[in-house]
């Protein structure tokens, strides 16, 4: 359990310490945006809550992932296609989580 621990903590200590390049940075907070907006859109509760919400958690989803895969670079891609290809999985999960706690609205058409 010790090494769990230190594997995590060492993993947190590294992402508060990366600094990343300005036009992942720009990618990660455009995509985090539309994907805010779109979550919030199938979500009950209110907009001004549940959007900042999506954006914070799905920035640093974004930002995380694209943390864990700094050190790998497709071959051919860009800055910003290496900053979207590592920010969709890890915003993908953090949308999921989201719809979940966030309970999705339903529809009111009876017919």
């Amino acid at each position: 359990m010790e090494q769990v621990i230190d594997a995590v903590w060492g993993l947190y200590n590294g992402f508060t310490g990366w600094t990343p390049p300005r036009e992942t940075m720009a990618t990660v907070v455009f995509f985090s945006v539309l994907a805010s907006v779109l979550i919030t859109y199938f979500t009950a509760g209110s907009r001004m809550f549940t959007v900042p919400i999506c954006f914070i958690v799905l920035f640093v989803a974004g930002l995380f992932s694209n943390y864990i895969g700094r050190e790998y670079h497709f071959p051919g891609t860009s800055e910003m296609q290496h900053a979207i290809i590592y920010s969709v999985p890890g915003q993908m999960l953090a949308g999921f989580i989201l719809l979940v706690i966030l309970k999705t609205a339903s529809s009111n058409n009876s017919g």
